[in-house]
């Protein structure tokens, strides 16, 4: 059992999954609401894979797609309101990396699209419910 446990702790996507668990459980215990408890989940994750990364490649920062995507998370943590905002840019990062432009015309008009959505509506200036 020790050993599928060390196993499971070498993996990133093991021990963010326990990190998952954790917060889960402790948050049940604790009878939080969702969006608080989905906001705590994506913090959580984020801030250990960051640390993973950093741990595994020394203390040297290195740009992978996964330290994207954490920062992505924690964006996404600390302004909830963003969520449809990510989606877009990694499609539009996508298709920078392919290099097409009309992929990148398309992407960057939804982009566009959801940012203007996004300043329409105004969810910053929402107060929460009690």
């Amino acid at each position: 059992m020790f050993k599928t446990l060390q196993s499971i702790i070498k993996s990133t996507n093991g021990t963010l999954n326990i990190v998952m668990l954790l917060v889960l459980a402790l948050a049940a215990g604790l009878s939080f609401p969702e969006q608080p408890l989905q906001n705590m989940i994506l913090a959580a994750v984020s801030f250990v894979g960051i640390v993973r990364e950093w741990a595994k490649n020394g203390i040297k920062f290195r740009w992978n797609s996964n330290i994207l995507t954490y920062i992505g998370m924690a964006v996404l943590a600390i302004f909830p309101f963003l969520d449809n905002v990510w989606p877009a840019l990694e499609g539009l990062i996508d298709a920078f990396i392919s290099g097409q432009t009309d992929k990148i015309l398309s992407a960057a008009f939804i982009v566009i699209n959801v940012l203007w959505q996004l300043f329409q509506s105004k969810p910053w200036k929402e107060k929460p419910a009690a």
